[in-house]
Parts: structure tokens; C-alpha cells; sequence
């Protein structure tokens, strides 16, 4: 009975373990980009963009998937996107 219970435990413990999906980093850059572009698409102030703007810059530099280089070309695009 015991052997059934603990049996049963594991089927559940390995199928929950396949749920999880790991992405890729290029996958992960693209959704969190995209998901800045959706947000400051929704902002209509060009100072509350602005602010917006500079929080990206301070999350992004936190951020252990982009390198400098990288963030300043994503500064330049969002915000090329922003005041258009």
C-alpha cells in the first residue's frame, strides 16, 4: 500500500516537472522589449512616457540579459517608438 501511495507520488512529481519549459535568452529578450512596447504603446503623456522611459533604463541595466550595448540600442528603439 505504501509502495502504491509513494508510487503515485512520483508519477505526479515527474509530470509537474515536465510542465516547466525553459526559454531561451533571445525569447526572453524579445518578451520583456515587447512588453515594454506594449505599455508605453498604451501611455498617451509624453512626460509620463518619459518617466516610464528611464524606469526601463534602470530595470534593463539590473537586467543579467543585456550587456550595455545592448541597452542602449533598446533605449534608442523604444524610444524612437514612443514619440513617433
Amino acid at each position: 500500500m505504501i509502495f502504491i501511495v509513494i508510487l503515485i507520488a512520483l508519477v505526479i512529481f515527474q509530470s509537474n516537472k515536465l510542465k516547466f519549459v525553459n526559454k531561451s535568452s533571445i525569447v526572453k529578450k524579445s518578451e520583456i522589449i515587447d512588453g515594454y512596447k506594449d505599455k508605453i504603446k498604451t501611455m498617451n503623456n509624453k512626460e509620463e512616457k518619459i518617466v516610464y522611459l528611464k524606469i526601463i533604463n534602470q530595470e534593463l541595466s539590473r537586467n543579467i540579459f543585456f550587456d550595455q550595448d545592448e541597452i542602449k540600442e533598446i533605449m534608442q528603439d523604444l524610444t524612437s517608438h514612443s514619440f513617433k
